[in-house]
């Protein structure tokens, strides 16, 4: 019998420019005593059969409204995730993705309903990543350009997400080296987020399975359009998911903070029981 453990961590920090967070995550490390955890966090559990997850959501637009709309998504897939319907799903893969999207919809749904009864945030959006870690797979959902990423030592850094953005409609179609997506003057053009009124939100999702030593990072662009890839691989050889996680911002406060800037990790170790 395999047992497998989790090390998470989850950090967020404002940054140096801007006078508001609009970002927001959340993890939750046990759903059969309910244990979510929205503000720092570094802890190693046991993973059961209900799995961990992990959500990072990154707010714009309105009347300083970003937060409303992270905020919004954040609790409504705490709400959505609960023990008696997780019960029911997680031995299916294809319920597993159906509460997942389920689930984003509902979020998009609650963020336009906010907007209609509160015009001051009209405009307001988050883009959303999230992956839940079960049966020894990562099911990853996102919208917009909010990543995930995988790093193992054998491998080196993957990103698992393809970015909701205009840059990357360039890269798909030839016209735009990919080192150039997060200089050009349109990088911060997102197609596809959760609150948009005029377009519908359009989630991905994806199923990783997991290998011993995975370290599945989530984060908003605020890391992104800081660090290349290069950098955030090598910060990540340190392994541990809280230094990463102090790192990663670290890093990415030193070349501007430009940007809110969080990030949400779980490193996956097994052992034979």
């Amino acid at each position: 019998m395999i047992k497998a453990t989790i090390k998470i961590a989850a950090d967020t920090h404002v940054g140096y420019v801007r006078s508001n967070n609009e970002d927001s995550f959340i993890l939750c490390s046990n759903f059969d005593s309910a244990d979510w955890h929205s503000q720092k966090t570094a802890l190693e559990v046991n993973l059961d059969k209900y799995g961990v997850l992990a959500v990072v959501a990154d707010g714009m637009g309105g009347m300083m409204a970003g937060e409303v709309a992270s905020a919004i998504a954040i609790d409504t897939i705490k709400n959505q995730f609960t023990l008696e319907r997780i019960k029911k799903v997680c031995d299916s893969e294809e319920q597993i993705f159906q509460i997942i999207e389920e689930t984003v919809s509902v979020a998009n749904n609650n963020i336009l309903n906010h907007s209609r009864v509160h015009p001051e945030t009209k405009g307001m959006g988050t883009t959303l990543v999230m992956a839940w870690i079960i049966n020894g797979k990562a099911y990853i959902c996102w919208c917009g350009d909010s990543r995930c990423y995988v790093y193992n030592d054998h491998r080196g850094l993957i990103q698992l997400t393809r970015d909701h953005s205009y840059v990357q409609e360039l890269v798909d179609m030839g016209q735009l080296n990919p080192e150039n997506m997060h200089t050009h003057p349109y990088a911060n053009i997102i197609t596809h987020c959760l609150g948009d009124s005029g377009n519908a939100a359009q989630p991905e999702c994806h199923v990783y399975n997991m290998n011993d030593g995975d370290i599945i990072l989530l984060c908003s662009d605020g890391l992104t359009t800081m660090c290349r890839d290069q950098e955030i691989e090598e910060i990540m050889k340190v392994h541990d998911p809280a230094v990463c996680c102090e790192n990663l911002i670290s890093s990415a406060l030193k070349r501007g903070g430009y940007d809110n800037v969080t990030i949400a990790m779980c490193e996956y170790r097994t052992e034979q029981g």
